[in-house]
């Protein structure tokens, strides 16, 4: 079910409603049910499928790689490229500091007019070549919505010099919007642009007379909110069509950060030190995370748990030919995280362009808890928050023709 929550005004909290047609809360759609704690059944029925989980883990690399390909979980390479900052980079580093980030384009099928192009942001620890991913964005495509994402630096087919590492997400901001203005015509690499992006010459130029979005889900949804207030405030605005809002899918807006004198320690003492590790899963939340608290598909469950980037030589065995990473968080992309998580307040205070959330009120993973604040504190004057019961963290998978229909449709007002 989608329930819809319109609010506008100045920031102060109060619940305004922008159009006279909603309501602050009103039923937009049924879905069904989902798999939540109620509704999966006993505790001994996760117990079960956390077992089944186990056991596919213990397969042979072999087993586990066959079973991943013979889906077709993970798509090909598109072989197109663009070049970008390393954001995997530590300081001091000697590696490269330019790497070829691998991009995916979704465009209309012909005879299906472009209404907008979308720039999506994926989540952390993993890519945008997974399935649920490409049958999403084909819907979108077929809607009219051209869709350009890119592998992240050290994720998917990108390079990268450390695998699933992101010491500073301002770098992964940057790399958002110079893959933007690749698109959209403002850089200095334009004459590039149709080769990198495997996009005809006719195509880039439609592109660049209409609208852009900015899109994001989990961490990519706290990624495309800063991102999206840099386009906001900045020359990208006026790119094409001109910038016309953000679309945030389950975002990671909040956290519970440690005191002070922890995050000194780790600041000053931990992460100086050992960068690379992972966290011991007693202090990583996203060790704990459960692939039916994202899909509620058993099968993309069991691909999710395969889609772990093989590393014994590291100590991290996973699955040849993955592209994810499920080894745990790293030190570095912990600070990374409290420091932009630092920021937020004043980012979500600060924000005031057009935004839409989607985000399910039970998700266990990114807590539906920092969309609320978003919209409490946002002095945007159109901005909306749609709760998707039962689409657990994996929306667009779970629920992909409301979420696409909402998408769609909040767009749709904004061309």
């Amino acid at each position: 079910m989608l329930t819809c929550c319109e609010r506008g005004g100045t920031g102060d909290g109060k619940n305004n409603s922008r159009g006279s047609d909603s309501d602050s809360e009103g039923s937009v759609s049924d879905s069904g049910s989902y798999l939540s704690e109620e509704s999966a059944g006993p505790a001994a029925h996760r117990a079960k499928r956390d077992a089944e989980l186990a056991e596919l883990g213990a397969l042979s690399a072999d087993q586990r790689a066959s079973k991943l390909k013979a889906y077709g979980w993970i798509t090909p390479s598109t072989g197109h490229h663009f070049d970008v900052a390393d954001v995997t980079r530590l300081p001091g580093s000697k590696a490269p500091a330019v790497v070829k980030a691998h991009v995916r384009h979704w465009l209309p099928p012909p005879g299906v007019t472009i209404k907008a192009t979308m720039f999506f942001c994926h989540g952390m620890h993993v890519h945008v070549n997974a399935k649920p991913t490409i049958a999403f964005y084909d819907d979108m495509s077929a809607r009219g919505y051209a869709t350009f994402a890119m592998d992240l630096p050290g994720h998917g087919f990108s390079e990268g010099e450390n695998r699933c590492m992101i010491p500073d997400f301002q770098g992964c901001f940057d790399a958002h919007e110079a893959l933007m203005r690749f698109v959209l015509g403002g850089c200095a690499q334009d004459d590039k642009a149709e080769v990198a992006l495997g996009v005809d010459s006719a195509v880039l130029a439609a592109l660049r007379g209409k609208p852009f979005f900015v899109v994001g889900e989990s961490m990519g949804g706290m990624i495309a909110a800063f991102l999206a207030q840099q386009v906001a405030k900045g020359t990208s605005r006026e790119l094409a069509g001109g910038f016309r809002g953000a679309l945030l899918l389950c975002p990671s807006l909040v956290v519970d950060l440690p005191p002070p004198p922890v995050l000194w320690f780790l600041r000053s003492c931990v992460v100086p030190a050992v960068p690379h590790w992972t966290m011991p899963n007693s202090l990583s939340s996203s060790a704990a995370t459960k692939p039916y608290d994202i899909f509620d598909d058993a099968v993309e469950q069991d691909m999710i748990t395969l889609d772990n980037y093989h590393m014994p030589e590291c100590g991290w065995p996973g699955t040849p030919g993955a592209l994810g990473w499920r080894h745990g968080l790293r030190w570095s992309t912990a600070n990374a995280f409290l420091k932009a998580f630092a920021r937020l307040e004043g980012l979500m205070d600060s924000i005031a362009y057009p935004f839409l959330v989607l985000h399910d009120p039970h998700d266990k993973i990114c807590f539906f808890k920092g969309s609320t604040d978003l919209m409490d504190r946002s002095r945007s004057s159109d901005k909306t928050l749609t709760r998707v019961e039962g689409g657990l963290h994996g929306l667009c998978a779970n629920r992909r023709e409301e979420v696409a229909q909402a998408m769609d449709a909040w767009m749709g007002q904004r061309l």
